[in-house]
């Protein structure tokens, strides 16, 4: 690990910087922006550290970066402005874990008596856990409705209720059931309030009859087939304003994916930054 320090006073423009914002700006950077492992602000001191060492034209590259940091006042805003809907705002910090042991994927349930809003998530791995997979569902297969129309096999535009069109959002996944069959549509891609259809990029595999009845269900996918590569600080959430919504007695479900063909098991540690 190389740590870059910078004076907030010295060093940047507006005598002032936004650590989240400043992360997204160096990582966003194909130069430089892979190697960085954290941004770490104290008093007047900035702390910016690499996995390796810059050579000359990487540090004038991160020079300046820093020198046209300007923190967006959307990144300063409090709180409970960062939610889309809301809780109580009150902030909480919790951890979560999972082991796994070799060639074996684990599911582990966090559940709050509460509606939380999750902000951020850090997870720090180890080289042990480079290759292995993790997805993070959040309140997974939510009943939010039903189908109004009958669906047929290849089907991808879909005739839902009107709860299914006020809750439900571009980029969340979409399964059917029926109580018999499922099939899961994979991720909205359209909707039309008018015509109240859904459109999804999976066709459906089977038929389901809306008078079956045939549930709707939706799931955010919180971290979506996520691999990892060497061990280093990995950071979710933390450089856009908005949180990730479950309601009271939902689920989160974490899943990882030890691929190791050998060796102990495995336990990965996920730290977040949460509103109840």
């Amino acid at each position: 690990m190389t740590t870059y320090s910078y004076s907030v006073s010295s060093n940047f423009p507006e005598k002032k910087v936004h650590p989240g914002q400043l992360s997204y700006e160096i990582r966003e950077n194909p130069d430089i922006g892979s190697g960085l492992y954290k941004v770490y602000k104290v008093g007047d001191n900035v702390d910016t550290t690499f996995t390796t060492s810059l050579d000359s034209g990487e540090q004038s590259t991160l020079d300046g970066i820093i020198a046209n940091h300007t923190p967006s006042s959307q990144n300063e805003t409090v709180v409970i402005r960062e939610e889309t809907i809301k809780t109580g705002g009150m902030y909480m910090a919790t951890t979560v874990y999972v082991t796994a042991a070799f060639g074996t994927t684990s599911i582990v349930n966090k559940v709050f008596p509460f509606p939380v809003n999750v902000l951020s998530a850090i997870i720090t791995t180890k080289d042990e856990h480079e290759g292995d997979d993790l997805e993070i569902t959040l309140a997974p297969d939510i009943v939010i409705g039903a189908i109004t129309s009958d669906v047929s096999s290849s089907d991808t535009v879909i005739t839902v209720s009107s709860s299914v069109i006020d809750n439900i959002s571009i980029g969340i996944k979409m399964k059917l059931d029926d109580g018999t069959n499922s099939d899961n549509l994979g991720w909205v891609t359209a909707i039309d309030k008018i015509a109240s259809t859904i459109t999804v990029d999976i066709a459906a595999t089977q038929s389901f009859a809306a008078s079956t009845p045939t549930q709707v269900k939706m799931s955010h996918m919180y971290i979506d087939s996520y691999k990892f590569g060497p061990g280093c600080r990995h950071e979710f959430g933390n450089t856009k304003i908005g949180g990730a919504y479950i309601p009271s007695g939902k689920i989160g479900e974490i899943k990882y994916t030890n691929n190791s063909t050998s060796g102990s098991d495995k336990t990965l540690y996920i730290h977040m930054d949460l509103l109840r």
